[in-house]
C-alpha cells in the first residue's frame, strides 16, 4: 500500500495498515507531498510586497521562516478593494514536478484563506472593531477575499490534488480571538463555505490551526474539516483531544511545537511516542508530522531528528 492510499485510509478512518508520516522538507520520506499556488506580483511592487499590497518585515533574519509581520496594511483606511485573480495560468506553474510522486498524497497548500488575510489587509486592531463598527463593510471585503479562495479551490480541484490544506490561526495561547457571538455570525460561515466548495472539488479538507482553540475545534468538524493540523497537542490536552476529537476527525500532529526547542532528544521521543499512543485510534485518524519547525531556527535539530526517529518506530 503505498503512501498516497495510507494518508486517505488515515483521514477517513478506513484502517490504513499503519499511521501517515509527512515530512515537509524530506519528500523522499514523506507520505505527502506539498502544491502550493504562487503569487503573482505587479511591476510596481515594492519590497516586501506581496500579491495583496501588504508590506511584510521577516523578523530581520531572527526566525528562519518564509513568514513574518505585516507592516503595511493597505485597506487601514476603508477604500476599493479588489483582490488578486485565482485564475491567473502562472499561479499553478511547477505541478508537473507532482507527477514524479504518483505513490504520494498530494496536499493543495492554502495558508490564510480568510481570517489571517483580512488581519493582514486591515491590521488586526482594525479587524476586531470591524466586526462591530464596520459589520457591512467587513462582509464585503470577506466575500472578496472568498471568492478568490474559491478560485484556488476549484483550481487545485481541477488539478487532480487530492485534499487542501487550509491554515489559519485563530487564537493566543489562552483562547481564541473572538467572541463566541462572533464566530458564529461571522467566522464559521465563511469556513463553511470554503469547506463545502473543498469537498464539492472532490478534496479532502485539512484545516490547521495554532493556539488554544478548544472553543472552535468541534464546529469546525461539525462543518465539514476532514483533518485537523494541530501544532500544539500539550497545550490542548492529550486527554481533551482522546475524547472530544478522536474518532471523530484526523488529527496531524508533532510534538508540540511551543516545547519542542526546549526538551531534550529524549523527551522529544517520549513525546511522539506519547502522541501516538493517545491521537491514534483503532480504525486510523493520525498522521505524525515528522519535522514540523524544521524551518524554524529555534528548533535543535537534534530534537527534529530524534522526533522523526520515533514516529518512524510506527511505519
Amino acid at each position: 500500500m503505498d503512501g498516497r492510499e495510507i494518508i486517505s485510509r488515515a483521514i477517513h478512518f478506513e484502517s490504513p495498515p499503519r499511521i501517515g508520516l509527512r515530512y515537509a522538507f524530506d519528500c523522499a520520506r514523506s507520505d505527502i507531498v506539498d502544491f502550493r499556488y504562487s503569487e503573482v506580483l505587479g511591476p510596481g511592487t515594492k519590497p516586501g510586497e506581496d500579491e495583496w499590497g501588504c508590506v511584510w518585515s521577516r523578523l530581520g533574519g531572527r526566525i528562519g521562516s518564509p513568514w513574518g509581520q505585516v507592516i503595511e496594511h493597505p485597506l487601514e483606511d476603508w477604500g476599493d478593494y479588489e483582490p488578486p485573480d485565482p485564475l491567473v495560468r502562472e499561479r499553478y506553474c511547477g505541478i508537473e514536478q507532482l507527477d514524479g510522486h504518483p505513490t504520494k498524497y498530494r496536499a493543495g497548500s492554502f495558508p490564510f484563506p480568510v481570517i489571517n488575510r483580512l488581519m493582514f489587509l486591515r491590521g488586526t486592531g482594525n479587524l476586531m472593531r470591524d466586526f462591530y463598527r464596520n459589520p457591512r463593510e467587513l462582509r464585503d471585503l470577506a466575500g472578496k477575499i472568498l471568492l478568490f479562495a474559491r478560485g484556488i479551490v476549484e483550481s487545485y480541484g481541477e488539478l487532480g490534488l487530492d485534499g487542501i490544506w487550509f491554515g489559519d490561526d485563530l487564537a493566543s495561547q489562552r483562547s481564541i480571538m473572538f467572541s463566541p457571538e462572533i464566530w458564529q455570525r461571522f467566522i464559521r460561515p465563511w469556513y463553511e463555505d470554503l469547506f463545502r466548495w473543498a469537498h464539492d472539488a472532490g478534496l479532502d479538507v485539512i484545516f490547521h490551526t495554532c493556539g488554544q482553540t478548544r472553543l472552535v475545534l468541534e464546529d469546525l468538524v461539525e462543518i465539514g474539516a476532514d483533518a485537523l493540523n494541530l501544532n500544539q497537542p500539550d497545550l490542548l490536552g492529550m486527554g481533551w483531544m482522546r475524547e472530544r476529537l478522536v474518532g471523530r476527525v484526523s488529527l496531524l500532529c508533532p510534538v508540540d511545537t511551543q516545547l519542542i526547542s526546549f526538551m531534550t532528544p529524549d523527551q522529544v521521543r517520549e513525546s511522539a511516542i506519547g502522541i501516538v499512543e493517545s491521537l491514534a485510534g483503532e480504525n486510523g485518524g493520525f498522521v505524525a508530522l515528522c519535522d514540523e519547525g524544521g524551518n524554524h531556527s529555534t528548533v535543535p535539530r537534534d530534537n527534529l531528528v530524534a522526533m522523526g526517529e520515533a514516529f518512524e518506530t510506527f511505519r
